[in-house]
Order: C-alpha cells, then structure tokens, then sequence
C-alpha cells in the first residue's frame, strides 16, 4: 500500500496492518461531528473503495452494531447495500446516502497572470452575494473566524473580471497533513478555464506549504470530475457516505 496514503487510513481510522488481517469496520474521531463550527452535517458513516479494499469508517457509538451487517465485498449495488446496513443501525433517523470520488496529484503547475490572490482588501468583492443572505453579526463572525486566516495566508485565488470574482478556489486543512481544494465558478464563466486556473494555484500553495492536495467530487457532478481528470489528478478512493442534519 502506498506510503504517501497512510493519512488517508489515519483519517479513517484504519490501519495498513489491520487491513492486512482482515479487519474491515473502523471507528473515527472524524464521524459522527460536525466538520467545522459553520456546518449542522454529520458524517456517521464513512465506506471507501480504496486500493480495492472496502472499508467502513463510523461513528464509534455505532460500530459494534454496524459490524453485524456492514457489506464486505465490492458490488455492483453497494449504495444500497451500505444505505440498508446503515438504516438497520443508525436510529432511523433521515439521513442522505451519496458517492464521491476523492482525487489527489503530484503535479505542480506554472502560475497564471489571470490569477489574483485575495487579500483582505477584497472583503467588499467576497461578500458581494451574501449580504442579503445573511445579517452583519454572522457575516462578521465567518469573515474573522474563516476568510481572515485563509486570507492571510494565501490560501483563497480567484479570477476577477469586470470588478468581479467570476471563479476562485480555497484551500483548508484536513488530518494529517492534507489540505481539501474547494472550487466555485459563476454561471456565466464556466467552460472557459477559470476553475482550472484556480484548481492549479491551489495545488501550488499546497505543494509550498507541504501539503497533500485533496479534490473531492461527487459522482453526479460531471463538471466536476472532468476538471480533475482534465488537470490530471488522479482519482484514489471512492467513497460512499451519510449525511445527517443535527438540527433534524
């Protein structure tokens, strides 16, 4: 098993050396939270196909149930069959049940002219959008609790056309060592680059600051998956997981 992975097994709490005796159902410090302060959405459980080994990710609290019914080889109807082992555990509480395909490179790309990296300054230009969305006091917090650090270190690159960001991506941290790329393009922008622009100065600052680039997208979105192929990334684990609002 590849090395330059072990933090993908640490994130789902496995191990090269349990996989190798045969153990397939893991628990994570990383299920059944909240992934930051500024989302309501649980992960509980956590199934990838990685290196053509099928593993469970779950909430502690549901492990030793899950373990009764948790599906251990690859199918063509493996959705289901997770979304019917979850059910028979989980409280039947309503969750989603979605795919992702998660990507990562070692590939470095030249810088683009067309690139800004936004600093501070451009508080007016970020929040263009939110403003109706959301009051003063939640617009402050995000802005001092997310944007600034990101801010300051670089992490946020856009494209601006027109006194506007048409496309931009954002770097934040994951466990051990990796960092997830984010990307958004306007409507009117897309099919004309820009989200590769910013994809590409993402995976630079991650590559500055030795880190693991992670591009997560999911299987129903065809945009998506065909920038990462197009800026050949490659695709190293698929992922299968639920989703719980904790506001329900």
């Amino acid at each position: 098993m590849d090395k330059d992975f072990n933090f993908y097994l640490k994130y789902l709490g496995a191990s090269e050396q349990a996989i190798t005796s045969g153990k397939r159902v893991f628990s994570s410090s990383f299920r059944g939270k909240p992934e930051s302060e500024l989302t309501v959405n649980v992960h509980d459980l956590l199934v990838s196909v990685f290196n053509e080994t099928l593993i469970h990710s779950i909430n502690r609290d549901l492990m030793e149930e899950y373990r009764k019914y948790a599906p251990r080889q690859l199918s063509d109807d493996l959705i289901e069959q997770v979304d019917d082992a979850f059910f028979q555990v989980c409280g039947y509480r309503y969750y989603w049940i979605s795919e992702w395909f998660r990507y990562s490179t070692n590939l470095s790309f030249d810088a683009s002219s067309d690139i800004t990296v936004l600093t501070e300054s451009h508080r007016d230009m970020i929040e263009t959008g939110k403003k109706a969305r959301r009051g003063r006091l939640f617009r402050d917090h995000v802005w001092v609790n997310t944007y600034s650090p990101q801010l300051l270190e670089g992490r946020i690159t856009a494209v601006i056309k027109d006194g506007n960001i048409v496309s931009y991506s954002s770097v934040t941290d994951l466990p051990f060592n990796a960092s997830n790329i984010a990307v958004w393009t306007h409507d009117e922008y897309r099919k004309r680059g820009y989200g590769s622009l910013c994809v590409k100065q993402a995976v630079n600052w991650c590559a500055r600051n030795n880190r693991i680039p992670i591009y997560l997208a999911s299987s129903s979105n065809t945009a998506s998956i065909g920038l990462a192929e197009k800026l050949g990334f490659d695709m190293f684990a698929r992922e299968i997981r639920t989703t719980v609002n904790v506001q329900l």
